[in-house]
């Protein structure tokens, strides 16, 4: 998303459409990357076949961009596109920053739950690895998030 973003600030910034049209590959690399490794990080995180398929699901609904976009480069804004591509850069930010959030609240409980388990000897994880406290999947302490 990060190379995304620095090409669309490039696209933004430039007059020159050598450089714009260079840059749009840079942006594309960066957007059409991010798919498969969000949808990988997602089933990584969600262990449970049920709330897996929904989420990855609901992360299909990402698809509805090219409808955003559609709607946002239309002609009255050509031939440079500001609107449209700072509109773009926003969104992507956003993006960005709730990845971020994912990731700190992830490392948070992360922490929190090795502090929970500090305690324990094995034969209390292997309890908990088996769902014996009646917890499942990522609702187990003894589950560490990915980031």
């Amino acid at each position: 998303m990060a190379l995304a973003l620095i090409g669309l600030i490039v696209m933004y910034t430039s007059s020159d459409p050598h450089l714009r049209y260079g840059f749009t590959h840079v942006c594309l690399a960066g957007a059409f990357s991010a798919g498969p490794l969000i949808v990988g990080w997602l089933a990584n995180n969600t262990p449970l076949l049920g709330p897996r398929s929904l989420i990855i699901g609901i992360n299909g609904y990402s698809n509805i961009a090219g409808v955003i976009a559609g709607q946002l480069f239309k002609a009255q804004y050509a031939p440079s596109y500001g609107y449209p591509l700072k509109i773009t850069m926003i969104l992507i930010a956003v993006g960005m920053l709730g990845f971020l959030g994912m990731r700190g609240a992830y490392m948070y409980e992360n922490r929190w739950r090795a502090k929970q388990i500090a305690g324990w000897d094995e034969e209390q994880r292997r309890a908990e690895d088996r769902g014996e406290n009646g917890r499942r999947g990522d609702q187990r302490w003894t589950f560490t998030f990915t980031y």
